[in-house]
């Protein structure tokens, strides 16, 4: 990246942290700076600890934008992060009722709680009614299907799910990809191609760990 547009993307960064958008505790600072790296990283899936604060990671992207390249950021956002064991977490639990015991969706807890919402006129999963929330359960259905069928996540780009670094060198995913991290799971598929995104300066050492060693020697 050239000096001009580094030094103009940390002036937006410091605007948005001025604004009181996200703290300097939470971000020190942003620089897209982790170069070199292949666009592709695959990840063991029971690696994973967890995702990033929905909240905290859309608030970023809203005013900075997403790059397609990964971003380093340091303080101390990664304490919102919610950790937890992927396989006893409950959206894994619910898809393998669904999709390995056979229950039907509205026999599923969450989905439950979703329509006796919609009918107080509440939205949910982005759906505005109950035939809306019907189209995206059948989208995970189709999508289900399709990670089945191919023995794994999609490898395109736009198709990826996002992975963050913390400074201990914790692996989140988010915001988005909770539904295919948990097929991924029920489905017993090892390993998941991700794209890098958010990158604590204090737990790039992961990185030397998650590519292949050719990887390694080509970027030194």
């Amino acid at each position: 990246m050239n000096k001009g547009l580094m030094e103009k993307r940390l002036k937006r960064a410091l605007r948005v942290i001025k604004q009181g958008i996200v703290t300097c505790k939470e971000v020190g600072c942003m620089v897209d700076g982790v170069s070199g790296l292949p666009s592709i990283i695959y990840i063991r899936t029971l690696d994973l600890r967890g995702y990033l604060d929905l909240a905290l990671k859309n608030r970023i992207r809203a005013k900075l934008g997403h790059s397609s390249l990964p971003i380093e950021i340091s303080g101390n956002w990664s304490r919102k992060t919610r950790n937890f064991d992927l396989t006893e977490w409950y959206r894994v639990k619910e898809l393998r009722q669904h999709f390995c015991l056979g229950v039907p969706w509205n026999q599923i807890e969450s989905v439950t709680k979703k329509r006796y919402l919609l009918d107080r006129g509440y939205i949910v999963s982005d759906a505005h009614s109950h035939e809306e929330l019907d189209l995206r359960l059948n989208s995970h259905d189709l999508l289900f299907d399709k990670i089945k069928n191919n023995e794994g996540l999609s490898s395109d780009w736009e198709h990826l799910v996002q992975l963050n670094i913390s400074e201990s060198g914790g692996l989140y995913w988010g915001p988005d990809g909770q539904h295919r991290i948990a097929m991924a799971v029920i489905l017993g598929i090892e390993f998941i191609p991700m794209k890098l995104s958010y990158v604590h300066p204090e737990g790039k050492w992961m990185l030397d760990h998650l590519l292949p060693d050719s990887e390694q020697e080509q970027n030194e």
